[in-house]
């Protein structure tokens, strides 16, 4: 057990279940994420946007031939739907995205890019990906597809708990 999570593993003492330097391993993990995610935050900073919304727009610039409705994006990206109803009224408002009504179901809408959210994609997309594919100078092909599959893992296993439970 890392000393670092020495007060977390008092509290699992109590449970005999808990594989404590399993635990330390995943908040290490996640605190590796985190900073990785406060990086891009920083750098998208400059245009008051986050993380969050740049890979919101990812998904939207992914889907430009066949748009998708909020509650697809959603589903999609694991938000909760108040929550991309906000990200989506930010990236309208910053002129990103716009909402058309549903061409079979008015009462729906799908989400497109605009021409301001194509150059915005075209200038900060690049810098985003060169950041994330520095990665590469420490993990190979190799690595990174075992990485993948163990996330993929991992993320079936707490998927399994938390619906069982």
């Amino acid at each position: 057990m890392r000393a670092r999570y020495r007060y977390v593993a008092e509290l699992g003492a109590s449970h005999s279940k808990v594989d404590m330097d399993a635990l330390a391993d995943l908040l290490t993990i996640h605190s590796v994420h985190r900073k990785v995610t406060a990086q891009m935050d920083k750098y998208l900073g400059k245009w008051k946007l986050n993380t969050t919304w740049f890979w919101l727009l990812i998904n939207v610039v992914s889907r430009k031939d066949n748009p998708a409705s909020p509650a697809e994006l959603a589903e999609e990206c694991g938000m909760a739907r108040p929550t991309m109803t906000s990200a989506l009224n930010v990236l309208q408002r910053r002129g990103l995205i716009r909402r058309e009504a549903d061409t079979k179901d008015h009462r729906m809408f799908r989400i497109h890019i605009t021409s301001e959210g194509e150059v915005f994609m075209r200038d900060v997309f690049p810098t985003i990906c060169q950041g994330l594919l520095s990665t590469n100078k420490y993990l190979s092909n190799k690595d990174r597809a075992s990485m993948l599959s163990l996330f993929q893992k991992a993320e079936r296993g707490v998927t399994e708990f938390f619906e069982e439970t």
